[in-house]
């Protein structure tokens, strides 16, 4: 594979943006403590790259792309956030957001396709006047009733439009005593459910809508890795310009300790899967150690192959063909007690993969794809 031609540009020298990166790249390079004989192949790495992928200088030393192992053309493939948001507006068209974004109509547009997803058993939203065929909530007291009328006694509460796993709880309901619990069985106060119910700030609004849904429990060939949360995988997918579905990457993820979460801002773990879905190791952190064994419990992980890769594989291809309008997106789709759902679909998704699987996104269909996208056009404005 050889070198992408960089484009000249006259007006390089007198580029502010070009200047600034420069001198945050030599201060980071010293501040790292780097050879200095390293320095010039360096920097000869992070201009390719900043002509190819705007990538800011931060983001070069975040990836460690200043190794003398890393060859020129894997270095080439990563992308800075300025690119990565360019190539999302360009395949997800801001129109077709909510399609992913908001969870309610995420549910209805999978449950109209027949495809498993958890179910709702109601909508808590206090200005929310009806939907038809759904329970509206709008107290905390109309939640207890629902709740103590039903034979519903543990579920997911979940704001419909929400990012990293903010608000959510995982309850029980213990009807004699006519009171909630976390999941692990301590007990908690309405005050502090309706403190959450609230709502909170989410992209610079104010969200007060959240998901009363089925709790899905972990499948028995997973108790080991947590009793509380199932093991689920992420699986990003991608539409080429023929309408074929491809999965580009495919990571699992698993709780840890007596988390609620198998968020990796919650300690999650991700399991590195090889082509064939065995698992090769995992890392709490980003381009963190490579461990072995679950931290909870030792389980032994390298060697170990998830269950039920295949129907996974097969459910993040369905749901890419029946998303059509939205081109790639990333599928959480979770190994539950009575079967594969998915949870929801991240458009946008996070570019973090490149740390996960240090290996950038512009060496495959991803790069060729976007790139097409990017030149075809047209473009938006992001949304987040």
């Amino acid at each position: 594979m050889s070198m992408p031609i960089i484009p000249e540009r006259s007006t390089l020298s007198m580029n502010y943006h070009f200047i600034r990166n420069s001198v945050s790249f030599i201060r980071t390079y010293i501040k790292h403590r780097l050879p200095i004989n390293n320095l010039a192949m360096s920097w000869k790495r992070y201009k390719t790259l900043w002509y190819l992928h705007e990538m800011e200088a931060g983001e070069f030393f975040l990836y460690r792309l200043w190794r003398k192992d890393l060859s020129r053309e894997r270095a080439s493939s990563f992308v800075g956030w300025k690119k990565h948001i360019s190539s999302l507006m360009a395949l997800n068209p801001i129109q077709y957001r909510c399609m992913t974004e908001n969870k309610f109509i995420f549910y209805t547009y999978t449950l109209a396709f027949g495809i498993p997803s958890p179910k709702i058993y109601a909508i808590y939203d206090p200005h929310l006047s009806s939907i038809n065929g759904f329970t509206i909530i709008k107290t905390i007291d109309q939640l207890i009733d629902f709740i103590s009328q039903s034979d519903i006694t543990q579920f997911v509460i979940k704001p419909v439009e929400g990012t990293r796993g903010q608000s959510v709880l995982i309850l029980l309901f213990d009807k004699e005593r006519t009171e909630f619990r976390f999941s692990s069985g301590e007990p908690l106060t309405t005050d502090y459910i309706a403190n959450v119910l609230q709502g909170y700030n989410y992209r610079g609004t104010s969200q007060s809508s959240f998901l009363v849904q089925e709790r899905l429990t972990p499948h028995e060939s997973t108790l080991e890795l947590s009793e509380y949360v199932p093991f689920s995988y992420r699986a990003l997918t991608l539409l080429d310009e023929s309408d074929n579905p491809h999965i580009i990457s495919i990571y699992g993820k698993s709780a840890t300790g007596k988390n609620v979460t198998d968020n990796r801002h919650a300690e999650g773990l991700v399991c590195l899967l090889d082509d064939t879905g065995l698992c090769y190791g995992a890392r709490r952190s980003d381009l963190g150690e490579i461990f072995d064994r679950h931290p909870t419990d030792g389980f032994m992980l390298k060697g170990w192959r998830p269950p039920f890769y295949n129907q996974v594989c097969e459910l993040a291809l369905r749901l890419a063909k029946t998303f059509f309008l939205v081109r790639c997106v990333a599928w959480d789709i979770t190994v539950a007690k009575n079967g594969v759902y998915v949870i929801e679909g991240n458009n946008p998704w996070n570019k973090a993969i490149q740390r996960v699987y240090d290996k950038g996104l512009y060496s495959g269909a991803f790069g060729e794809e976007a790139r097409k996208a990017i030149e075809n056009g047209p473009s938006n404005s992001p949304w987040w």
